[in-house]
């Protein structure tokens, strides 16, 4: 007979939390079927399962396991304070802790997020993939010479098709042009990976 687990079920807040918030009324909608998917699944399967949702504050996490003690973490979290890029670093805390926790650990996280950090491993390994170039912001942007059209052009850290439309295919070297530039002609922004782009030829 398979143990049965007691399982704290981590999501996304989507503003400040409490520790015993009431979320049953969100679990009933389109948008929180996922993370009542999995409370319902744990249920039929036996496990005790509880919920946190983290927005701003991980010491929500500490707190909940002294009242609970959970045998492990189901891990839905993807952002923090609504912000993306963030999701590796709950992680971090799991593994500092030496928490046992589902999913993909901080160091994949990080790797994962740049598309063109994660392309270069995987054709180390022999893993065969689009020819591509990321383009920095404040790069001069010029002809793609290595590519071929047609290209797709997306942001390098960017998630779940974000910044991918219609327009990302181009054709020719004035669609490039202008696609890359939605990306990078912003000079007023801080420096970040996110103000790049990489493009992929897929003839």
């Amino acid at each position: 007979m398979k143990k049965k687990l007691k399982v704290l079920v981590l999501f996304d807040g989507t503003s400040p939390t409490t520790l015993d918030q009431d979320f049953t009324k969100e679990l009933k909608t389109k948008d929180w079927k996922t993370e009542a998917d999995v409370m319902a699944a744990l249920g039929k399967l036996g496990h005790t399962a509880e919920h946190l949702a983290i927005y701003d504050d991980v010491d929500l996490v500490r707190q909940k396991l002294e009242t609970f003690a959970p045998d492990v973490l189901f891990n839905l979290v993807e952002q923090f304070k609504n912000k993306p890029g963030f999701d590796q670093n709950i992680v971090s805390f799991f593994e500092m802790q030496e928490l046992p926790f589902t999913g993909c650990g901080s160091t994949g996280l990080t790797l994962c997020k740049h598309k063109g950090i994660s392309k270069k491993i995987l054709h180390y390994h022999g893993i065969h993939v689009p020819n591509f170039l990321v383009i920095p912001r404040g790069q001069r942007i010029g002809r793609p010479r290595q590519l071929k059209f047609p290209i797709l052009v997306k942001p390098v850290r960017e998630e779940a098709s974000y910044g991918i439309s219609q327009a990302s295919f181009v054709q020719n070297e004035e669609q490039f042009r202008e696609r890359v530039a939605l990306f990078t002609r912003n000079t007023t922004a801080t420096p970040s990976p996110r103000n790049t782009s990489k493009v992929a030829s897929f003839t």
